[in-house]
């Protein structure tokens, strides 16, 4: 199949496609018009793509941060419009100050074109950016983030599948998400080879190996308190799921000596809230995912150390410092006599690091709507030179593959742990039927196309 199927290409990057590709689809079938196509694919093929094409309209992450801030300026060259979303871009550790310090790190809005576009998460991140005065400023809005809207009751039909299917298999189960770094899959040093660290440099040294014993402690009391949790209540099913960036195989290796506890990265998070009794956690974002879709929260908060803590999670919810307490907690909210309420103070403070919290907000049309602006503008898309070989992934025999539309959208795999399988093989016959949902629920109407394992594009039904 041709490549480019109309006149002019928006560019759907995707990384890890378990948290990206869900609410990047829907986007897509959301901006679709009769002259443009959509192309949704795996973020690092994608790059190479995009160095072949002139005058696209691309929705990317930060790549003006500390890391790479070539593939901007080599997109600036070939007059890319750029639209800016950060997939990390409210949770972070400490408060206000650093939260600043943290926002620069990530996105340099004082490198990007007048004409580039940043959403935010927050009044906070808009505010701060436009402080800044750059080019861009008046191109700096509140969106939220879309992928929250997605805990919202109009997008069950997407997950109740799913979620129907893990209920049969687990029963009543508590949901287990942690995000530990002393536990990363690429070494116990993640921090220190990252930020190189020398013997020679006391002050450093000493913050990091603070933050990793602190970050041990916290690994060895979620151990501590899932056996506990297994003890106090026969009853139930326990779930972990550990951060993408820690290390499964090991949790996997100790947790199997006690009884009704499952550890996987399988499937959909918001198919796994929506079926769930409860999520415990420890500054992670889903607790925020928990709280929009009306799943009871637990903070377990075992060792407090105001360094190394992200505080924005654990305002929703309930609160407890010991695994008997959580064990009380479950047994509360299972009795009906909590609900794990939050107060109106630490949900105005949320709501303005993160505007889905407000109920009344609908990220994917103030983010559309963006979109639109830029289609309105561009230019009709070139393409120089012949396509790079690696975007031509062998598709996936739809014989020999799983018929759960999970498995295309998570990683399974060992090699996953190592950053290599972040985006599965698409399987042609899951997203069709995903896409099928999609547009039952947002009333319009795209055609899909395959162009490899690794990349799809959606286009109107409409003649161009």
């Amino acid at each position: 199949m041709a490549l480019l199927l109309r006149r002019k290409i928006l560019l759907f990057p995707v990384e890890t496609a378990v948290r990206e590709l869900d609410f990047r689809l829907i986007l897509g079938l959301l901006v679709t018009r009769p002259d443009w196509q959509i192309l949704v694919g795996d973020h690092e093929l994608l790059f190479k793509l995009s160095l072949r094409l002139k005058n696209p309209v691309a929705v990317i992450k930060n790549v003006t941060g500390g890391k790479r801030p070539w593939k901007y300026q080599r997109w600036k060259q070939l007059n890319h419009r750029i639209i800016q979303l950060d997939e990390e871009g409210a949770i972070y550790e400490r408060g206000p100050e650093r939260w600043k310090i943290d926002l620069n790190n990530r996105l340099d809005v004082r490198q990007l074109h007048p004409e580039d576009h940043v959403c935010t998460w927050g009044r906070f991140q808009e505010e701060h950016y436009r402080s800044l005065n750059p080019a861009c400023a008046s191109n700096i809005t509140t969106t939220g983030h879309p992928r929250f809207d997605l805990c919202r009751p109009a997008f069950d039909p997407l997950y109740q599948e799913e979620a129907a299917q893990l209920r049969a298999r687990h029963g009543k189960f508590i949901l287990v998400n942690t995000n530990i770094i002393a536990s990363n899959v690429t070494g116990r040093d993640v921090y220190f080879r990252f930020y190189k660290i020398s013997p020679d440099d006391t002050a450093t040294r000493t913050h990091y190996i603070e933050q990793y014993c602190h970050e041990a402690r916290r690994e060895a009391a979620f151990i501590e308190l899932i056996n506990h949790l297994s003890n106090k209540l026969p009853d139930h099913h326990i779930v972990f799921r550990p951060h993408p960036s820690e290390d499964l195989r090991a949790y996997q290796i100790l947790l199997k000596y006690i009884p009704r506890v499952t550890v996987t990265r399988e499937g959909s998070l918001h198919a796994w809230l929506r079926s769930c009794q409860l999520l415990i956690h420890n500054g992670c974002t889903t607790a925020i995912e928990a709280h929009l879709g009306n799943t009871p929260v637990i903070n377990f908060q075992p060792h407090h150390d105001p360094r190394f803590e992200i505080t924005l999670p654990n305002l929703v919810g309930v609160t407890c410092t010991t695994a008997a307490e959580v064990a009380h907690a479950i047994i509360e909210i299972d009795q009906g006599r909590s609900r794990a309420e939050t107060p109106p103070e630490p949900l105005a403070q949320l709501t303005r690091m993160i505007r889905n919290m407000d109920p009344s907000w609908d990220s994917f049309a103030e983010f559309a709507k963006i979109i639109r602006h830029c289609q309105d503008d561009a230019p009709d898309t070139q393409l120089l030179g012949p396509v790079p070989p690696l975007v031509w992934h062998r598709l996936s025999d739809p014989v020999r593959s799983s018929s759960t539309v999970q498995r295309a959208i998570s990683p399974l795999t060992r090699s996953s742990q190592r950053g290599n399988n972040k985006f599965p093989n698409l399987i042609p016959s899951e997203i069709r039927h995903r896409i099928q949902l999609l547009q039952s629920i947002l009333g319009v109407t795209a055609d899909v196309h395959f162009h490899s394992s690794k990349l799809l594009s959606l286009t109107s039904p409409q003649s161009p």
